[in-house]
């Protein structure tokens, strides 16, 4: 699907821009010539056979194989080291419960996020610490990278044709991220080990996120920092009709509020799910006879929930010092996927 490419593109890293400019091979910023010598690289570091097909993206609904996830690494920029990463989040990008399909054509502006937990993240120089979700780390900004022009380029998700975002985010170019497992910062068991992993293993979670949502305010009580996460997550309309999977990632001050407080991770759900309501009555008459069509349980004079349940709300810890936290609203059909990276 890619190789056709291969030879084309030029050397010259202008001039290959410009290439994949006019070919629509590109997120709009410069790519990395793909040349058959990084390409055999990418896949030797990946362990896979280059032709082992790996699944279909809707819309151009075409296989692809481990050769064509390779050459869009490269072009993301990708070390080689990076690729079993690549690889475990283009799995679970494929794995139908994240509905990939969704992520490509709904008017929302989703797209998917990378959380690397494991020993992985630290070798790799994954960021978890200041400016983890922003730039100037290579391995978060390729890695990310990488699956945005993978469901361009081989899921024909391309703006306006295949992917249909009204407004799209910057964070549909690029979002990746490690969490931090510091015991003395992070007072829980990290993502994976709470989906079944090992602390041992290293592990990629990908969920389909719709923006960001900074949470920040001084230094409250336990009870006050929940009520303010619990106001923000509460504003995301969508999970307030929908539900699906709100994600918070809590800043190391935040956290350690909890460590003090003896707060479990459970514990901390629990808080999170009972303050992110809302009123139904906040909603018009309209918007709540059609909501009741899908939702028989509703009642008009009750409250909203963002999740279903507790245990539906993700919860990691991330991020430099300060009174921040962030909300990450997702698309609520979908559903975050956790694979294993096979190093």
């Amino acid at each position: 699907m890619m190789e056709q490419y291969v030879d084309q593109i030029p050397d010259d890293l202008a001039a290959a821009f410009d290439w994949c400019l006019e070919h629509e091979l590109t997120d709009g910023l410069p790519v990395v010539p793909p040349s058959r010598r990084l390409i055999e690289a990418m896949v030797e570091r990946g362990r896979r056979e280059a032709a082992e097909v790996l699944g279909r993206l809707a819309p151009s609904n075409q296989e692809f194989t481990v050769l064509d996830l390779a050459v869009n690494a490269v072009m993301a920029g990708c070390l080689p080291d990076y690729f079993p990463v690549v690889l475990a989040a283009a799995e679970a990008m494929l794995d139908p419960r994240f509905r990939a399909g969704e992520v490509q054509a709904t008017s929302r502006p989703c797209g998917p996020m990378i959380i690397v937990n494991g020993p992985i993240a630290k070798r790799l120089g994954i960021e978890h610490f200041n400016h983890c979700f922003g730039s100037g780390f290579r391995a978060n900004a390729t890695i990310g990278r990488s699956l945005r022009l993978v469901l361009m380029n081989l899921g024909g998700g391309r703006p306006g044709r295949g992917d249909a975002a009204a407004f799209g985010w910057p964070g549909k170019i690029s979002f990746c991220w490690a969490e931090n497992e510091d015991p003395k910062l992070n007072p829980w068991e990290p993502l994976h080990v709470e989906r079944d992993f090992s602390p041992e293993e290293s592990a990629v979670t990908v969920a389909a996120v719709n923006g960001y949502y900074n949470c920040s305010g001084g230094r409250p009580s336990v009870a006050e920092a929940m009520r303010m996460f619990g106001f923000s997550m509460s504003n995301a309309t969508d999970h307030l009709l929908w539900h699906g999977q709100p994600i918070l990632v809590m800043g190391i001050e935040k956290a350690g509020m909890m460590r003090q407080a003896g707060i479990t991770k459970g514990e901390a759900k629990r808080l999170l799910f009972e303050q992110a309501q809302a009123p139904a009555s906040a909603l018009s008459d309209e918007v709540l006879l059609e909501l009741k069509k899908s939702r028989m349980d509703l009642n008009p004079s009750g409250m909203l929930s963002v999740a279903d349940s507790a245990e539906d709300i993700i919860l990691a810890v991330a991020g430099g010092w300060g009174p921040h936290s962030v909300f990450l609203p997702t698309l609520p059909s979908s559903q975050a996927v956790t694979k294993k990276i096979m190093e």
